[in-house]
């Protein structure tokens, strides 16, 4: 599987995260981060203007993937569903292991999980984070991304369908 913090073939396609801030600089940082969650903001919302017939922009994803693993095992009884269930989240495992990689470690020392990496340019105790104190660029192969994210949520979405649906209301 290829990594989402990787190159793609055509520059247009790989997003830079680290290209427009500066390792010296927190308030221009932040400035950039801003404005991406505001153009982000802007260009789903006018995508849902032109085509949100399924209503898409109501709903939010929180992928809490530790807990959801958790509940699995307690719920399920079923050593073949297990296996099937931990083969359609080895995307999501390898994407929250790719990432953790990235954000748990700084200067190769090991760090706090800094979900926060994406919301600001800095921890709490204002030390940069990853992409910011790399001299080289650090990417995102958008085509992966996409790709990889739509695998993801199809399987989450089988999953929590099926023990709603098959499990959970079954009890009723």
């Amino acid at each position: 599987m290829k990594d989402i913090f990787s190159y793609n073939a055509d520059v247009n396609k790989t997003a830079y995260m680290n290209w427009r801030t500066s390792h010296h600089d927190h308030i221009y940082n932040m400035i950039v981060i801003a404005d991406g969650f505001m153009n982000s903001a802007i260009l789903l919302a006018e995508a849902a203007l032109v085509d949100n017939w399924d209503k898409k922009e109501d709903s939010f994803i929180y992928q809490i993937i530790q807990t959801v693993i958790k509940r699995v095992q307690e719920f399920e009884t079923d050593k073949e569903k297990r296996k099937q269930f931990n083969n359609m989240i080895n995307g999501t495992k390898f994407y929250v292991d790719e990432l953790f990689e990235k954000i748990a470690t700084q200067n190769g020392k090991r760090k706090k999980d800094n979900m926060d990496f994406s919301r600001y340019p800095f921890e709490q105790k204002y030390m940069p984070h990853f992409y910011i104190t790399e001299f080289e660029n650090v990417v995102v192969d958008l085509e992966n991304f996409v790709q990889r994210f739509k695998e993801i949520g199809e399987n989450l979405r089988l999953i929590s369908t099926y023990y709603l649906f098959d499990i959970l209301e079954a009890e009723e």
